[in-house]
């Protein structure tokens, strides 16, 4: 028995070039035996990519973001016949699917830039306390510290603030550190 992708291959491939010639078949995607779907990628949508599938016996053809660079712009999705002919799945494509693509692509370009600077940020962050103490990688946290008998970890959240964890403290040391976070200037 053909698989999706076996079956639907070269009528989509038809489709598509109704659309625009530069959409082709990732293939890399059948080669990784997901042969329930056909994924077409186009040059001139960055990030971009088109998945073909069958959900109760029709097309389900959805616009996507690759989670790699922005895990949340929002999918776009339509359902169409088994029995439509080529002109009109393309019509509906260009209808109803590519319209959201500029919008998407500015959503991806955004999220991978905050997410360049985030980083960047960090290792700022790191290279600035690797002078007052020895860091390393901790678990589930930007990084993990060590000083005289107080371990710490810092965490970098959704926004932009740190989470700072500090375990070990002696009852003067606490005092200390308490007095210091109390006497920081709101801003």
């Amino acid at each position: 028995m053909k698989t999706f992708a076996e079956s639907y291959e070269s009528f989509f491939c038809s489709v598509f070039l109704l659309i625009d010639r530069n959409w082709k078949i990732d293939k890399r995607e059948i080669e990784k035996c997901n042969s329930h779907r056909i994924k077409f990628i186009n040059p001139e949508f960055r990030h971009l990519f088109i998945l073909i599938g069958m959900e109760k016996s029709r097309f389900v053809i959805s616009i996507m973001v690759d989670r790699r660079v922005s895990p949340y712009v929002e999918p776009h999705s339509c359902s169409l016949s088994v029995k439509r002919t080529a002109v009109s799945i393309a019509n509906d494509i260009e209808r109803k699917i590519i319209p959201h693509s500029g919008e998407m692509m500015r959503l991806a370009s955004e999220h991978q830039e905050y997410a360049t600077g985030k980083i960047e940020n960090e290792n700022i962050v790191k290279h600035c306390l690797s002078r007052l103490f020895p860091i390393y990688d901790y678990y589930d946290s930007m990084m993990g510290f060590k000083t005289q008998n107080i371990n710490g970890s810092i965490r970098n959240n959704f926004t932009d603030n740190y989470t700072l964890k500090l375990e070990n403290l002696t009852q003067d040391q606490l005092i200390r550190v308490s007095g210091f976070l109390s006497g920081m200037e709101n801003k």
